[in-house]
């Protein structure tokens, strides 16, 4: 099973800006990680990056992070995978329409607000597993969708993806939702942010270590 970690964001660490909120939501979304690996019994990660930002796996093990100013999302898995993570909130016309053709619109069930962030979610979630940005947006498609999923297509490939709901945000991971455990940390339950050897430490004593 995968084992992703969704963890909201303290109010205290809402209110950071600029390079400081970017710093503190990449170290909060490497600790969800962390805490990925160690519940899915996996060394974690060295937490690496290539020359064009995608993560670069470590020891055999995958990762991938998503993060908005409220929750953070973290995974890590034997193979290839990637998450993301919105707030729903209010979207113009203008915008449901330039994410989603009326076809998908009525895959993901017709409703406006929630068929834009689901349709979101997943192509941001395989294009950052394919390893490129939202600048191939039009090259993915819903061809199909049910409750917790959908598979997108990219290109002449297609990717099966689950979803989740989370305290008005909805996350996503390319991996068929029967294969995946979410466990969500809300925010009376964060402790304060650590790094992911400090996390290993806290949660899994001296049996695990960073790599």
């Amino acid at each position: 099973m995968i084992r992703p970690h969704v963890v909201a964001v303290p109010s205290a660490a809402q209110r950071l800006r600029g390079e400081d909120r970017v710093e503190d939501l990449s170290l909060r979304a490497k600790d969800a990680a962390a805490m990925s690996a160690v519940a899915s019994g996996l060394p974690v990660p060295a937490f690496t990056k290539d020359d064009l930002d995608r993560p670069v796996p470590s020891g055999g093990v995958y990762w991938g992070v998503a993060h908005k100013p409220t929750m953070v999302v973290g995974v890590t898995a034997r193979r290839s995978v990637a998450v993301d993570v919105e707030f729903i909130r209010e979207r113009k016309d203008y915008q449901i329409a330039g994410a989603l053709t009326a076809a998908e619109h009525a895959i993901l069930g017709g409703n406006s607000l929630e068929a834009y962030f689901l349709a979101w979610v997943a192509k941001e979630a395989v294009l950052k597993q394919k390893g490129v940005g939202l600048q191939h947006l039009s090259r993915t498609a819903i061809i199909d969708a049910w409750s917790d999923g959908a598979l997108v297509a990219y290109d002449t490939q297609v990717c099966e993806v689950g979803y989740a709901f989370f305290n008005q945000h909805v996350a996503a991971i390319t991996a068929p939702s029967r294969e995946v455990v979410w466990t969500f940390v809300a925010e009376e339950d964060d402790l304060e942010v650590m790094s992911p050897a400090q996390r290993v430490q806290a949660l899994h004593g001296d049996a695990g270590s960073a790599s």
